[in-house]
């Protein structure tokens, strides 16, 4: 039976930008959670507010502060991977919490033969009412225990669980990291791209039941930022999951097959519905029609008839038709 090394060290790191109004109560719920042996590694990004005043107040010596010019999350992140001591390592974004047990939750069943485990996480308001929870899902899981191939030949359960696209609500093992670093050419996306290469890495990954991460939604900004760039940031985002995919089971698995043409179509057709007005929305579908992947949009059979629609309309050269559409009944929406 392997080891369980409870006295191993764990950096927190914590990237922050104009993060005044939540860095505080951040750190507490940190500290509260973290051993004495442990570090919490808060990364400012460049903020031009006051979120370096708050952190330098706190005393505790457990924290170890690093500046950096503004240079994004990813950066931060790196930053924070290059400065940790710990043998374990955690991410915590600035404007989230952590309940009192996350930590011990995630390192009791550390033994020397895992490499990651992974929680659930609580959606939750500034009035801390919960509007969303992955915990049943993790329910579900129990205490399961996979490897990078059974990650891929069932990628899209995990996926739609929540348990893949954030780098917070895990715990690695600083070796298994290695050298892997966060991208910093993505925009969207870099942290699953980061768990996916992590991944080739691991022994073993388990999932812990429990969902001790509170991620703060803020209902003030409710508006999508759109962004010119975004139709080939999905496309590179995708371009990672399929490539992984394809390393560790390939697509002769129909669950996988239909995983991508659900999630694919899906996210072609929320990409419509954001930037159907954009000047270029016609050549970005176009290109995003081209990938590789695409080919499994023929097992988007799970969709609402709504979406199945319109991908079959863009894929018979009907994508104006589409555009037009989708912005006029926006327009009488609003």
């Amino acid at each position: 039976m392997a080891n369980v090394h409870n006295d191993e060290k764990l950096s927190v790191v914590i990237p922050a930008y104009n993060a005044q109004h939540s860095i505080e109560r951040c750190i507490k719920s940190v500290l509260k959670a973290m051993r004495e042996q442990d570090e919490l590694i808060i990364v400012n990004d460049g903020s031009t507010d006051h979120t370096a005043d708050i952190v330098k107040m706190n005393s505790d010596r457990r924290i170890s502060f690093v500046e950096q010019v503004n240079s994004g999350v990813s950066a931060a992140r790196n930053n924070g991977l290059e400065n940790a001591g710990g043998d374990l390592i955690a991410f915590v974004d600035a404007d989230d919490m952590v309940r009192s047990d996350a930590f011990e939750l995630l390192r009791a069943g550390f033994t020397t033969q895992v490499d990651i485990r992974i929680s659930g996480y609580q959606m939750v308001n500034e009035e801390g009412t919960v509007l969303y929870s992955n915990i049943h899902q993790f329910e579900k899981l129990g205490c399961k225990k996979v490897e990078a191939n059974e990650i891929a030949a069932d990628y899209f359960t995990f996926f739609y669980a929540g348990v893949l696209n954030s780098c917070w609500g895990k715990m690695y093992r600083k070796t298994a990291i290695g050298q892997t670093r966060f991208n910093l050419k993505l925009k969207m996306g870099e942290d699953a791209s980061f768990n996916l290469q992590v991944f080739k890495n691991c022994r073993c990954i388990e999932f812990v039941p429990g969902a001790p991460y509170l991620y703060f939604q803020d209902e003030k900004q409710s508006t999508k930022k759109l962004n010119p760039e975004m139709g080939k940031m999905l496309c590179k985002h995708f371009s990672d999951i399929d490539a992984f995919i394809s390393e560790f089971c390939g697509y002769n698995n129909k669950a996988v097959c239909e995983g991508m043409g659900k999630c694919w179509g899906n996210t072609i057709c929320d990409y419509i519905y954001d930037y159907c007005d954009n000047a270029d929305a016609k050549s970005q579908i176009q290109s995003m029609l081209r990938m590789q992947w695409s080919r499994y949009l023929r097992y988007s059979k799970e969709l609402p008839l709504k979406k199945r629609c319109i991908l079959w309309a863009i894929s018979h050269n009907m994508v104006d038709v589409v555009l037009r559409g989708i912005s006029a009944a926006k327009q009488l929406k609003n």
